[in-house]
């Protein structure tokens, strides 16, 4: 009986591996959009409680011009770095719709090569069943035509 072989074992192989290197890349890119919306909400809980501060300050004290004006620079440049965590944020979600893509391709390469590997193997296995019947089949002719050559 031959071996079985599949002839694109190797391909099979390599595409495990690029299947597998697309998981690693899209659990780095679900660790850092995690990162960036984390970085995102500290960034606005922050500018919240500078806000309260801010009007506790109002409240407590008279404001002059220049403490205002410097509030209100604070308080742009918060909302400057705000906005850029938010791009961030949205580019970090886009790495992750393109990591997504990658692997579910990987993933369809790799079934489809495992599905005609299987079909290969039970054409194999059929070819082997039908190699062994026609064996038996012959020692079972060849009983039979001893057995009739010995009733004559």
């Amino acid at each position: 009986m031959k071996k079985f072989i599949f002839k694109l074992e190797a391909f099979l192989k390599i595409s495990v591996i690029e299947r597998e290197k697309a998981e690693i890349s899209m659990a780095a890119a679900v660790q850092n959009l995690q990162k960036q919306e984390k970085f995102l909400i500290s960034l606005k809980l922050e500018m919240d409680s500078n806000l309260k501060e801010y009007e506790e300050f109002l409240a407590e004290k008279k404001v002059n011009v220049s403490m205002m004006q410097m509030y209100g620079n604070f308080f742009s440049w918060k909302r400057g770095q705000i906005n850029l965590q938010k791009t961030s944020v949205r580019n970090a979600v886009s790495k992750k719709e393109q990591c997504l893509q990658v692997l579910l391709a990987a993933q369809k390469k790799v079934k489809s090569l495992e599905q005609l590997r299987e079909k290969r193997f039970d054409e194999y296995r059929y070819e082997v069943f039908a190699q062994e019947q026609k064996q038996i089949d012959e020692i079972g002719l060849q009983m039979h035509m001893r057995r009739i050559g010995m009733e004559e």
